[in-house]
């Protein structure tokens, strides 16, 4: 297709080429004599010959501008940018310290005994700073006294408290069931000291009952007129 500045530039090329072709002439050819052939003018005919071929050229020209389909030029919208946010820095998270936590104060409470109130026999509590275990007794409850026969009453205690058992102020003492000790013989006294931690053998002189059967007694350690270790014995007496 033919822009407009297209056409204006073979116009102009047309328009020389007519000029150029009107400004030649033909040349006549002289000769010294005459011919007596009489000839034809040819210049008409040429004259007429170059003006029907510009003329031809000219309509041409202006039939193809004419028919040139002027094609607008076509405004292609820009695609419009859109702003896209920059991206924002967030802040990278901070270690806060936590303030450590005070260590509480230690109270220093000064150790006293304080030992559990046990009641070793009705109505009484053990002392403070006593007690005891039995580890063996004899005789055993599975053991055989013929009637009659003397035998004695045997306790392994050990102090398992904290107080020392003076000779002189513990004793062991009768408290119920079977008398086999002789009569009016109801209080022994220990014979040595008994440190915490230490064992202490109770011997009591005995004689078994004149009459078959099983017999039990009770017996118990006492510190003054309290007492703080019950010693349990059962016999069995045959015949």
């Amino acid at each position: 297709m033919f822009s407009k500045s297209m056409g204006l530039r073979t116009l102009a090329a047309v328009l020389l080429l007519a000029i150029f072709m009107a400004g030649c002439t033909t040349a006549t050819p002289t000769s010294a004599a005459p011919s007596a052939v009489p000839t034809s003018n040819s210049v008409p005919t040429f004259d007429a010959f170059r003006t029907q071929a510009v003329q031809t050229v000219i309509a041409a020209v202006t039939q193809t501008a004419l028919s040139a389909t002027q094609v607008p030029p076509t405004n292609t919208p820009l695609p419009t940018a859109t702003n896209t946010p920059a991206y924002t820095n967030t802040p990278a998270y901070t270690n806060t310290p936590i303030p450590p936590t005070a260590k509480p104060t230690a109270t220093y409470i000064p150790w006293t005994l304080t030992p559990a109130i046990t009641s070793t026999l009705s109505g009484s509590a053990t002392p403070v700073g006593f007690g005891c275990s039995v580890t063996s007794v004899s005789p055993k409850s599975t053991d055989a006294i013929k009637v009659g026969d003397p035998f004695d009453g045997n306790w392994v205690i050990k102090n398992t408290g904290v107080a020392t058992w003076v000779s002189s102020d513990v004793d062991i003492k009768y408290i119920s069931g079977t008398k086999f000790q002789a009569a009016g013989k109801d209080v022994w006294d220990t014979k040595t000291d008994t440190a915490a931690g230490a064992s202490y053998t109770a011997i009591v002189d005995m004689t078994a009952p004149a009459d078959a059967g099983t017999y039990t007694a009770v017996w118990s350690l006492v510190k003054g007129t309290t007492p703080f270790c019950t010693l349990n014995l059962t016999v069995v007496v045959v015949k």
